[in-house]
């Protein structure tokens, strides 16, 4: 009799066999949308995955991971319930991480080149499959008129990764990015992992990398030089050097900063073992939150405002609602933090 494999709760422990088999199952095939018959088809194909990627079966694990401490579970829809809850969220965690906090350097340069501009808005895009239209627009500045993709109804995490792993352009901006921001000292990125089996699985590979590499120099040329403008610009400061354009609060962080600055807790989390760490994992989780509820301050459009005023809960995926709405008791009404 073969004993069933123990549950992977971390992706640094999933096998390269295994990845290959969750994001086969994490795919649209042919289709473009989600479908009632694919949803049926999910549901089919979880029962032959191995168990190590469904639901634990163990009465102790079920406990455990009922209990207040345990790590964040996965929204999952009722045809991807049996998935692995933890692990299925360690990789939704990870896409939101790649599609936010990641890019903030990018997102601090107004002078990106053209093509790199519109990588940039690509990938913000992405976003808009967990987060209603107009907080989307409002957390990334986009024009209303400017079309977004169709958010996921419930936030099933699984089915969001599914429309990623059958995306090209987004498959091919994902892995350019973390390849372009990836530092000498650190790890390959966690979420390149299902990336790459994702684009092994579309027939179309040796396309999507050839792009994906061309667009990956490039962004590796522009990080480079925009950290070579901060190490100038901190030898400015420690000549007395000021520049006018620069506001002091920025110098002031600026002259603190080490030099190894992008090495952050959130790239850090990268490294072998951290994924492990609670302190570590809820910095990370912490990172992701603050740099969404950090969109929602009052420099956002005047036309999103008014609109904003009375969002429902539905509007914002259930992993950062509670840290970006609030519930007016007096009124009755959800509003977004930070906003007027």
């Amino acid at each position: 009799i073969r004993m069933p494999q123990p549950s992977v709760r971390y992706i640094e422990d999933l096998s390269s066999r295994n990845t290959e088999k969750l994001a086969n199952l994490l795919s649209l095939g042919w289709r473009t949308k989600i479908t009632l018959q694919w949803l049926s088809e999910q549901e089919q194909a979880i029962n032959q995955l191995p168990s190590s990627l469904q639901k634990p079966k163990n009465i102790l694990l079920k406990i455990a991971m009922k209990l207040p401490r345990s790590p964040q579970k996965a929204v999952l829809c009722s045809a991807h319930t049996n998935l692995n809850p933890l692990l299925i969220h360690r990789f939704f965690l990870q896409l939101s991480a790649e599609c936010s906090v990641r890019l903030k350097r990018l997102d601090e340069n107004p002078r990106l080149p053209p093509n790199l501009a519109a990588f940039l808005k690509r990938i913000h895009g992405i976003n808009s499959l967990w987060f209603a239209p107009f907080i989307y627009r409002s957390l990334f500045k986009v024009d209303e008129r400017e079309e977004c993709h169709e958010m996921v109804e419930g936030g099933c995490e699984a089915c969001i990764l599914s429309v990623v792993g059958t995306n090209h352009q987004m498959l091919c901006d994902l892995r350019a990015s973390m390849l372009g921001r990836r530092r000498k000292r650190l790890p390959v990125p966690r979420f390149l992992k299902i990336v790459d089996a994702w684009i092994e699985g579309t027939g179309h590979g040796i396309a999507i990398r050839k792009d994906s590499d061309t667009l990956e120099k490039e962004i590796r040329e522009c990080r480079r030089e925009m950290q070579r403008a901060r190490r100038q610009t901190r030898q400015n400061i420690r000549d007395g050097i000021v520049d006018p354009a620069i506001p002091e609060e920025e110098r002031l962080s600026m002259n603190e900063s080490h030099e190894d600055e992008e090495a952050k807790p959130e790239d850090t989390f990268e490294m072998a073992g951290k994924e492990k760490d609670e302190n570590a994992e809820q910095y990370f989780e912490g990172s992701i939150l603050d740099y969404y509820t950090g969109g929602l301050k009052p420099s956002t459009n005047l036309g999103f405002q008014t609109r904003a005023s009375t969002p429902l809960p539905e509007d914002i995926h259930p992993a950062f609602r509670e840290s970006m709405m609030s519930f007016d008791d007096n009124t009755g009404t959800f509003h977004l933090r930070g906003s007027p």
